[in-house]
C-alpha cells in the first residue's frame, strides 16, 4: 500500500466517525443506555422523535444501537457490555438471544405501540433516579428501657412525648440535644 491509499482509508474512517452522535455528560445526571430494534426504518425515525420529546433534566437517554431487524445475540452482548436495555418494536427475538439475555440479566422489552414504548422509557428513567429523601419529624419518644443491643440495631421501650411513632419508620437518636 502506498501513501495515497492510506490517506483515502483514513479519510473514509473520519467520515464514518462524524456520523455518530456526541453526548455531553454532565455531573449529577444518570445515563439510560438503550438499544432499539424495529421492523421498518420509518418506525425507528418515529421512535427517535418520540424519545427526543421526553424531558432529560436528570436522566440522559443514550441510544447505543438503532436499527431494523430482529433482536440477535450481538444485541444482547452489546447491551450487557454497555449496561443497556433492549427495546424491540414489532420484532421478535431469536431463542438463543432470549437464553443469553436471561443468563446475562439483560432486559428485552417488546412493544407493538410507540406510546407504550415511550411510557416504558419514562418509567425506566424514573427508576434510575434516586428518590429525594425528605426528613419529617413525626414525634418524640423518651426511652425508658433498652431490651436488646446488637451491632446495628436496638430494641427499646419508651413513652411517646410529642406526636406519633409509626412502626417501620427510620429514626434519629438524639442524646442531650446532640444528634
Amino acid at each position: 500500500p502506498d501513501i495515497e491509499s492510506a490517506q483515502k482509508y483514513i479519510a473514509k474512517k473520519e467520515r464514518k466517525s462524524e456520523t455518530g452522535e456526541v453526548f455531553l455528560m454532565e455531573e449529577g445526571k444518570e445515563v439510560l443506555n438503550l438499544i432499539i430494534k424495529s421492523d421498518v426504518q420509518g418506525s425507528i425515525e418515529a421512535i427517535g422523535e418520540v424519545l427526543k420529546e421526553i424531558p432529560q433534566e436528570k436522566v440522559i437517554i443514550r441510544i447505543l444501537k438503532n436499527e431494523v431487524g430482529d433482536i440477535s445475540e450481538s444485541d444482547v452482548k452489546l447491551a450487557k457490555s454497555g449496561n443497556a436495555k433492549i427495546l424491540g418494536f414489532r420484532v421478535s427475538s431469536a431463542a438463543t438471544s432470549l437464553v443469553l439475555a436471561e443468563r446475562d440479566n439483560v432486559r428485552i422489552l417488546n412493544f407493538e405501540i410507540i406510546y407504550e414504548l415511550a411510557q416504558a422509557v419514562r418509567l425506566m428513567m424514573e427508576k434510575s433516579v434516586d428518590p429525594e429523601k425528605v426528613k419529617v419529624e413525626l414525634g418524640k419518644l423518651k426511652v425508658l428501657a433498652v431490651f436488646l443491643t446488637e451491632k446495628n440495631r436496638q430494641i427499646v421501650g419508651g413513652k411517646v412525648i410529642v406526636g406519633e411513632i409509626k412502626k417501620g419508620s427510620s429514626i434519629d437518636i438524639v442524646r442531650n440535644d446532640e444528634p
